[in-house]
């Protein structure tokens, strides 16, 4: 991030003063200190003004300070980056006085003096102002945070991506992920932190676009030695229209292109599951199949044309799409058969009962080409609790049903419906 030079009186550099004791706990500050950094007494006393220092500068100002006690009334001078009240970080040279040696006041007095313009020889602040204006040209968020999650840097299109301004914290940034995400980005936090690199992806509330998805790519940052953790960055990407479309893309695999319903080996996979979640005997409750075969639906194909045909298996599948509860399955299994699956029915009185429903439900008249047909269908019901029960003999007992039911209602093959 680019060095923050504030404006002077007269072409004086601002001075800032603070008081702290011998462990860096700040005690005083002056009133130029929040006419330039925007803090009140109240945001600093108390707190050790190392919080205040950027990560990358705290082994320098650790080292500094150590030589400051060593040397009774003595000064340490170097530059360093401190944060301002709205996260900005501003160049500063700090003077260290050791007065602890007083009898009656003994503090260490910081003298911070605002940088006009800083060398591009200094290759540390070059280096940071070089890669914080890098990412202010990449088209995703960036965020660096040190390794106790506060906020050391973010880049404007973050602030888009999330919908939020910067916060002081990884966790405030990140408050809007839905709650069944935010386990994985806590997750993701720790294991970066611990040196791990992560790829997620979450979910979250942006306050003027709604619900998101998000790409968030973990790195972490380490010192020069590569074993001790610093912190981590993370690059954060509104992926929405690629998980929308790889939703779709799974939709289209797992339902039938014509009507809608699930696609046979789908609705296969939805029966396997729901016998294989059964308990036997635990509740009574079991799992009923009503398999369903189109009467004399070749018949509509010859005479009104494919396209009738079409619109006759559109029209079905819509009826039994309104039969079915949020828990249950609609199936095409080819042709003019289709599979329903009803988990968790009471018996198999209610299974058959389900089978009635389906077939009247089908039997409503409708209009095919202007003309007014009544469909029907053959039905046929299986029901088991038996969790232990095979779905492809389930199927077929369903499959059976169905046929025993054509037979009995097989009529003249002549008309439409």
């Amino acid at each position: 991030m680019p060095e923050r030079r504030p404006e002077t009186e007269g072409g004086d550099r601002s001075v800032l003063h603070f008081h702290k004791d011998e462990t860096g706990i700040i005690r005083d500050v002056d009133e130029a200190t929040t006419r330039v950094l925007g803090w009140h007494p109240e945001d600093l006393v108390g707190r050790r003004s190392l919080e205040f220092i950027h990560p990358r500068d705290h082994d320098r100002v650790l080292a500094s300070w150590v030589r400051l006690l060593a040397t009774p009334g003595g000064e340490q001078r170097l530059r360093i980056r401190h944060s301002d009240s709205s996260g900005r970080w501003v160049w500063f040279e700090m003077i260290n006085h050791n007065f602890l040696g007083h009898p009656t006041s003994p503090i260490v007095v910081t003298e911070l003096v605002v940088l006009g313009e800083v060398s591009e020889e200094d290759g540390d602040w070059y280096t940071t102002h070089l890669l914080h204006r890098l990412t202010e040209t990449l088209p995703v968020g960036i965020l660096e945070i040190d390794r106790n999650r506060r906020t050391i840097f973010m880049n404007a299109r973050l602030a888009k991506v999330l919908g939020r301004p910067l916060a002081r914290s990884a966790h405030e940034m990140f408050d809007g992920v839905v709650s069944e995400d935010s386990e994985t980005m806590d997750k993701a936090l720790d294991a970066v932190l611990g040196g791990q690199d992560v790829d997620i992806e979450v979910g979250l509330t942006h306050p003027d676009l709604g619900e998101r998805r998000c790409g968030v790519l973990l790195r972490a940052l380490t010192d020069r030695s590569g074993r001790q953790v610093t912190g981590a960055v993370l690059c954060v990407t509104d992926v929405t229209d690629e998980a929308r479309a790889r939703e779709e893309m799974k939709r289209r695999a797992a339902h039938d292109g014509l009507t809608g319903c699930l696609n046979r080996d789908s609705i296969l996979d939805a029966l396997t599951t729901a016998l294989s979640d059964r308990v036997a005997g635990v509740d009574g409750r079991g799992v009923a199949a009503v398999y369903v075969d189109l009467d004399r639906f070749k018949a509509v194909n010859d005479q009104l044309g494919h396209a009738a045909g079409d619109i006759l298996l559109r029209t079905i599948a819509e009826r039994l799409q309104a039969t079915a509860r949020v828990s249950d399955f609609v199936g095409r299994i080819g042709g003019d058969e289709f599979l329903l699956v009803f988990p968790g029915t009471e018996s198999a009185a209610a299974a058959e009962d389900l089978g009635e429903r389906i077939a009247i439900t089908i039997g409503r008249p409708m209009s095919l080409n202007g003309m007014e047909v009544t469909p029907s269908a053959s039905v046929g019901v299986a029901w088991s609790a038996d969790g232990a029960v095979d779905a492809a003999a389930f199927i077929a007992a369903a499959d059976e049903a169905m046929y025993q039911s054509k037979r009995k209602t097989a009529g003249p093959p002549e008309g439409l419906l």
